[in-house]
């Protein structure tokens, strides 16, 4: 079953940091599983919408390539990648509906 999956980054992530991120993440094409993405403001705070055709799809993608990418990106602004970063607040739906999926 797909699934929807709403991040909800720290207030002092910035939209240029995710975009950077997000960048790294899918150079290598796009991730196997991914049905869509997007990225809004909301009152000065970032927000990501990700449909997955599963969990195990994002799970997937979020230790081989995101977990990287910010690692790769904490390094690029001189802070330590192994350093504990402030996490967003993740909430996780199914998807009943979710068109390609």
């Amino acid at each position: 079953m797909a699934i929807l999956c709403i991040q909800t980054m720290p207030p002092e992530m910035t939209l240029d940091q995710v975009q950077a991120i997000t960048k790294d993440a899918i150079a290598g094409g796009p991730p196997a599983g991914g049905i869509s993405h997007v990225v809004i403001v909301d009152g000065g705070q970032v927000t990501i919408f990700d449909v997955w055709e599963s969990e195990e799809a994002m799970n997937t993608f979020t230790s081989e390539r995101l977990v990287p990418a910010i690692q790769k990106q904490m390094a690029a602004m001189g802070m330590d990648p192994n350093s504990p970063t402030p996490m967003p607040e993740v909430r996780v739906f199914e998807a009943y509906d979710a068109m390609g999926a």
